[in-house]
C-alpha cells in the first residue's frame, strides 16, 4: 500500500489511466515529452489502460514508475498480466 508516481514519455499524445482513474495527461501533439502523475494503491490487482497516438515526426513511447520509498524504473513484466473480459 502507499503512493506511487507514474511517468508517460510520449511523442505524441498519451493518456494512462488506472482502476479507470486519469493519472497521467500527456495528451496532444507534441515532441517526445515525460509528464508524471501520483496515485494511492493497495496491494493487489489494478486495471490500467495505456491510451497513445502517433501524429509524425518522431515517435517514442515510455511508462515508468517510482513505488513508495525507491527509485524510478521501468514497470517489471511479472506486474502485467492479460485477462479475458472486464476483471
Amino acid at each position: 500500500d502507499g503512493v506511487y508516481a507514474f511517468a508517460v514519455t510520449s511523442n505524441d499524445g498519451s493518456v494512462l489511466e488506472i482502476d479507470d482513474l486519469l493519472v497521467v495527461d500527456n495528451d496532444g501533439g507534441h515532441g517526445a515529452r515525460r509528464i508524471t502523475g501520483r496515485i494511492g494503491l493497495r496491494r493487489g490487482v489494478h486495471r490500467w489502460r495505456l491510451l497513445y497516438f502517433q501524429l509524425g515526426g518522431g515517435r517514442a513511447l515510455r511508462v515508468e514508475w517510482q513505488p513508495p520509498e525507491q527509485p524510478w524504473r521501468a514497470i517489471p513484466a511479472q506486474f502485467f498480466y492479460h485477462c479475458s473480459g472486464r476483471e
